[in-house]
């Protein structure tokens, strides 16, 4: 009856260390799980912008807008989307627009790619004004423009 006894402390010992590890192992495959998702997400978003951006270089503007939209549906924190979508509503001739995505590009952007950004938001800004306007002199910035 000893014997039994000891047996079975062990097999209780033994149940405890595997509801112990249990939580362990699903941990990991969460875990793994989650950075495989993330993973597949980061390659999909990349795989976005690469195509957009074949597009917009084609100059299907629209596809790209659309697939830039597409890009920050699926990470809003990321720059590139922003980026696309700034330069696909610029063809467009949709400056405005343009430029906000842009401006939400900066504010994600790395500082390295920051300044580049500028200059793009500030030609689609200047864009915005009409050429027939500027070689009047008119100045809307400034209130001026007639």
């Amino acid at each position: 009856m000893h014997n039994q006894f000891a047996d079975s402390g062990e097999g209780a010992a033994e149940q405890m260390n595997i509801r112990r590890t249990i939580p362990n192992y699903l941990m990991l495959a969460l875990i793994a799980f989650t950075s495989y998702s993330r993973a597949q997400t980061i390659s999909s978003y990349d795989a976005l912008i690469q195509q957009g951006n074949t597009q917009l270089k084609a100059g299907n503007a629209d596809q790209a807008l659309s697939v830039g939209q597409s890009a920050v549906k699926i990470d809003a924190d990321r720059w590139e989307g922003y980026t696309l979508i700034g330069g696909a509503l610029m063809k467009l001739k949709r400056n405005e627009e343009g430029a906000d995505a842009l401006s939400k590009a900066i504010d994600r952007a790395p500082e390295d790619k920051q300044h580049p950004l500028r200059d793009l938001r500030r030609q689609c800004l200047a864009s915005e004004v009409p050429l027939q306007d500027l070689a009047r002199g008119r100045t809307y910035a400034l209130g001026t423009g007639e």
